[in-house]
């Protein structure tokens, strides 16, 4: 993807994370997308067939930065270094998270949590029954996660990875 491409699907990204603070993000028109970005309707589709694909790549960019700078999970996911790096990730991408929970999305920041969980933990069976536990620690890290955002994020991203420890069970 060349810089000016970039640069056009993020000003769109920002248009919807603006937008969505002021309607549903189903109500969200293309229209409404390149006057609040300030690009032109042929430049929204160059980039994208639908709004749906451009929530896919806010949510395939999040993925990627988080991703990208994550510590070795040598510990797993709910290991004190992995979990700090979240909750500070999350902390800079908050207006984004919080656009897509306000948005009635939170099943692809879920998704997200569950899939860091898993590439954490490697690959386990199946079959297993301890897969139910990364579930568990996803579910809980989005709940944390969305309540410290929307109360204003007072605690230090270490703050959170401690309370989150101390109501988990790491042996997983």
């Amino acid at each position: 993807m060349d810089k000016r491409e970039k640069q056009v699907k993020d000003r769109l990204m920002q248009a919807m994370i603006s937008l969505t603070k002021e309607k549903e993000w189903t109500k969200i028109t293309v229209t409404d997308l390149i006057n609040r970005a300030g690009v032109a309707r042929a430049s929204f589709y160059r980039n994208f067939d639908t709004i749906g694909d451009l929530i896919a790549y806010g949510v395939d960019r999040i993925r990627a930065d988080f991703w990208g700078s994550a510590p070795p999970a040598e510990k797993g996911f709910i290991g004190r270094e992995m979990l700090t790096y979240t909750f500070r990730y999350y902390l800079q991408q908050k207006e984004l998270i919080l656009s897509f929970h306000h948005s009635g999305m939170p099943v692809n920041i879920l998704d997200i949590m569950t899939e860091s969980m898993i590439l954490s933990f490697g690959n386990m069976t199946m079959q297993s029954i301890d897969r139910y536990s990364l579930y568990y620690y996803a579910g809980a890290l989005y709940q944390m996660t969305i309540y410290w955002l929307e109360n204003g994020a007072k605690e230090t991203p270490e703050q959170m990875a401690e309370q989150f420890l101390k109501h988990s069970n790491p042996g997983i």
